[in-house]
């Protein structure tokens, strides 16, 4: 079975994806660009995916809907729409701006780990000592990639992207009106999960093969590979499942 049809391609959202993963690609074959710079690239890439995860919980009306309820089990349904499905007034403003303010902690935490495992450990022996993120401090390692003209075009070009792809969900799809603030809230961990070990794992093994511009080419071509299955999948959420329940309760 093919990961990618016909249909999929059509996509404005696929072709947006492909554009941004294009970015490193084209730094890698005419920028000269070596793995530390795709590496910290695509962690620069899961604060943007943060950052539009924030504007779609802020945005998607629903806390709860059919889709939520049928990734739970059938015996907790009945708290979740309690707790969830139609609070007080004063208690969805509550609900609404805590979810992304802890958001921001949690993803923010989880960000900082990974920059610290990529920059403090496994690329620290090809950075220069004094940026390397050693005692917890990455300011010193944003600084020193962001100074260089390609990284930061880089960066605007895939913000562009993801911005490109929120911007379509809610005007063409409708997205914000039939998601969930809770599924948004979940929605990107597994795919920065994903991202990040290709990442940690073939930025470093690059480097030791001394930086061929085809290891690099066939990491970057791993790492959109994984993000057109996503895609192809077109349920994010499937991991989450516990067993085929479909709800009875009307979201």
């Amino acid at each position: 079975m093919r990961i990618i049809e016909r249909e999929d391609f059509l996509r404005p959202t696929a072709w947006s994806l492909i554009a941004a993963n294009l970015v490193p690609l084209l730094g890698v074959l005419f920028q000269g660009w070596d793995a530390t710079e795709v590496a910290f690239l695509y962690w620069a890439e899961t604060a943007i995916i943060g950052l539009i995860q924030i504007l779609r919980m802020l945005t998607t009306r629903q806390f709860v809907n059919r889709q939520l309820l049928d990734l739970v089990k059938e015996s907790e349904r009945e708290e979740l729409l309690t707790t969830w499905g139609d609070p007080a007034p004063g208690k969805q403003i509550f609900h609404r701006l805590f979810l992304p303010a802890f958001f921001v902690v949690h993803f923010g935490f989880f960000i900082w780990i990974q920059g610290q495992i990529l920059f403090s450990f496994v690329l620290s022996g090809f950075l220069d000592p004094s940026i390397s993120g050693s005692g917890g401090n990455l300011l010193p390692v944003i600084d020193f990639f962001l100074q260089r003209e390609s990284v930061r075009t880089g960066l605007l070009s895939i913000g562009a992207a993801h911005m490109f792809n929120f911007l379509y969900g809610v005007f063409v799809h409708r997205r914000h009106e039939h998601d969930s603030v809770l599924i948004e809230f979940i929605a990107p961990y597994k795919r920065i999960i994903i991202q990040q070990f290709v990442v940690i794992l073939g930025a470093p093994l690059t480097l030791l093969m001394g930086g061929p511009a085809a290891a690099l080419v066939l990491l970057i071509a791993l790492k959109t590979w994984f993000d057109l299955r996503a895609l192809r999948k077109q349920d994010e959420y499937f991991w989450l499942r516990q067993q085929p329940e479909p709800s009875k309760i009307e979201s």
